[in-house]
């Protein structure tokens, strides 16, 4: 009874899962990195006679795997807005049934529940699960390679070892960043012992010999099309930044920025990557964030580092995933905070695979909590209906834009009219004309907005 129990409310959560991410896929605007997917699916052909199957594109900047599922969705449910995104729709539903799966299976499926729960109305998940975006390829496959480490570590089975060879090498073209998985595992494999480790490292180097000839098409474009010197110059630069903070502390930031704006200095300054610099004969710390892109909630962010420290402290060895959840968030927190450094909080979803392993170890510390206090269930439902009401705010915005000081965001809404205005999106451009008008208090901005365009709100304005 409490099995299928469990099934009906896991079949809810994913039904609520996929409207909600349906329904903020149909609000939005395009994002900016969306119209390149676009015109780069444009050029994929299937025809025989036409044959086009590129695996690369400079526009575009990273593989295509997204960009075939822009081109398959328009073949199949048309070319508006909504069929475009429907994909990425179901990669981040079905995403949710594999953490679900990995948790029940190798936790329990109270930690499986409330995992599941908390990632429903993650406004991270659900805005990189309603527009075109790598990001949710990424965590797609990051979760589906994941499941199949764990059901290699338990099961010691070739065919599990293989897959994640092949779903590694098809992943890839999703964002490669995937690849860090590979050394996540091995780090595992070295300092926890599980049974016949070495056989599995084994075969672990064939497989990842696998997905090397997968990937190899992708890394015969980069050398002909000079991306191998862009790497070098930039994802080689070791450093340090604070994407990752950014990533977990976004809100928090953009907030400091707001109250502090003596000391913080929100926005990008040309041929300056974070750090500080002199500005209006002060020096400020520069936050470069990336302004299109969503960030963790604050909340849910101050508990996942918490909660990794906590199961640091108590950790069970006998629970694997735990273990690997613990080894994959910090080298994931360490490895991207580092590559391309520069003090820079720009590129902050480069850490999202440390998403899931987060929110499994803030599970374990949940559960550990509820039964060691009685009040601590009344404690994690007020944190669910939370969620619950910032997701319902999340999937009705219009915007991607909500982790950013108002005058920062009037700002970068009076650059995107200018491009709006000049390709003829005038809904579009009225909306974030209006937005401005009832935001702003800065007499300069609301003076270059209501030159730019009539907008709906004029005669209501300040």
């Amino acid at each position: 009874m409490v099995k299928y129990r469990n099934l009906i409310i896991v079949g809810i959560l994913l039904s609520v899962a996929f409207v909600m991410r349906f329904h903020a896929a149909k609000s939005i605007f395009f994002v900016e990195d969306e119209i390149e997917h676009i015109k780069a699916a444009s050029n994929i052909c299937f025809d025989l006679h036409k044959l086009r199957l590129p695996v690369g594109s400079k526009k575009v900047g990273n593989p295509l795997l997204a960009t075939y599922f822009v081109r398959f969705a328009s073949i199949i449910f048309g070319s508006d807005k909504i069929a475009l995104r429907l994909p990425f729709v179901f990669l981040g539903t079905l995403s949710l049934l594999f953490v679900y799966k990995l948790t029940s299976e190798y936790l329990d499926r109270e930690r499986g529940l409330l995992v599941l729960t908390i990632l429903t109305f993650c406004q991270y998940h659900i805005c990189f699960s309603r527009f075109i975006s790598e990001v949710c390829v990424l965590l797609f496959f990051s979760i589906l390679t994941l499941y199949f480490l764990l059901k290699t570590i338990y099961t010691g089975q070739k065919k599990w070892i293989y897959l994640i060879g092949a779903v590694m090498g098809v992943g890839f073209y999703g964002h490669p960043l995937l690849l860090l998985l590979a050394p996540c595992f091995i780090i595992f494999l070295m300092l926890y012992k599980v049974n016949n480790r070495w056989f599995i490292m084994k075969e672990m180097c064939k497989a990842l010999l696998l997905t090397l000839i997968l990937i190899s098409p992708y890394l015969f474009w980069c050398y002909q099309n000079g991306f191998d010197k862009w790497i070098n110059e930039h994802l080689l630069e070791i450093g340090f930044s604070f994407r990752t903070f950014n990533l977990y502390f976004g809100e928090t930031i953009a907030w400091l920025s707001e109250i502090f704006p003596d000391i913080f200095f929100y926005g990008h300054i040309p041929a300056k990557r974070g750090g500080f610099a002199n500005i209006d004969g002060k020096l400020k710390i520069i936050i470069d964030g990336s302004n299109e892109y969503p960030v963790v909630n604050w909340l849910l962010g101050i508990l996942i580092i918490i909660s990794f420290f906590y199961c640091l402290r108590k950790i069970d060895k006998r629970e694997y995933l735990v273990v690997f959840s613990l080894v994959m968030f910090a080298f994931i927190f360490v490895i991207t905070s580092i590559i391309s450094g520069g003090y820079s909080f720009d590129d902050h979803w480069w850490a999202t695979m440390s998403l899931y392993p987060g929110v499994i170890l803030f599970s374990t510390m949940a559960i550990d909590f509820k039964k060691k206090y009685y009040y601590a269930r009344y404690l994690i439902y007020i944190l669910i209906l939370y969620f619950i009401l910032n997701a319902l705010y999340i999937i009705n915005m219009k915007e991607s834009i909500f982790a950013m000081p108002k005058k920062v965001a009037c700002n970068y809404y009076l650059e995107r009219d200018r491009k709006l205005l000049a390709d003829k999106k005038m809904d579009e451009a009225t909306y974030r004309c209006d937005w401005i008008l009832n935001h702003c208090s800065s007499a300069e901005l609301i003076n270059k907005t209501k030159g730019i365009i009539p907008c709906a709100n004029l005669e209501n304005s300040h």
